[in-house]
Formats: structure tokens, C-alpha cells, sequence
């Protein structure tokens, strides 16, 4: 008999917004500035999470940034992998 192993790894907007905030390698990749974000916010009629920052030291207005939620997914996958957290060999986003 195959032993089935099921896990279901949920993200917040807080811990995406911390994990954001955190790790300088993925802000990097996304052009945000961590330690100047504002909110992070789900759009699931686009399938996008918008990112909201400030890309001065806090003048002026918000930036908004859009990402994709398969990107985003993604994104959370590699970093369950750079911390040795165990995830799925297949799994929906």
C-alpha cells in the first residue's frame, strides 16, 4: 500500500509581508526596497498580489508593485527549500 503524504503550507499577507521584509535575496530579485514596505494585499479577481512601497524614505506616495500569484508561489516554494521545510513533490498554487 503507497503512503500518501499530504501537507497544505498556508501564507498569510502578514508572514508574506515579513518574509518580504526579510529576505534581501528574493527583494532583490523583485526590485523592492524591504525595509520600505507598506502593505501587501491580495487581488484574487486578478490573481495578482499587489506590493506597496515607498521607494524614497517615506515621501510622497506609495508604489504599488503587481505579481502574479503563480510567481509569488513559486517564490514561497524556494524559500521552504532554503529552509529545509518539507513540501510536496507535486502541489497546486
Amino acid at each position: 500500500m503507497p503512503i500518501h503524504d499530504h501537507r497544505r503550507l498556508i501564507f498569510d499577507l502578514d508572514a508574506i509581508r515579513l518574509f518580504l521584509q526579510q529576505d534581501g535575496k528574493v527583494s532583490q530579485k523583485l526590485k523592492l526596497f524591504p525595509n520600505r514596505l507598506s502593505k501587501v494585499s491580495l487581488h484574487p479577481e486578478s490573481r495578482t498580489v499587489s506590493i506597496d512601497y515607498f521607494p524614497e524614505v517615506r515621501e510622497g506616495d506609495a508604489v504599488v508593485k503587481n505579481i502574479g500569484i503563480t510567481e509569488i508561489a513559486a517564490i514561497l516554494i524556494e524559500h521552504c527549500i532554503r529552509l529545509n521545510i518539507p513540501i510536496p513533490r507535486e502541489s497546486n498554487k
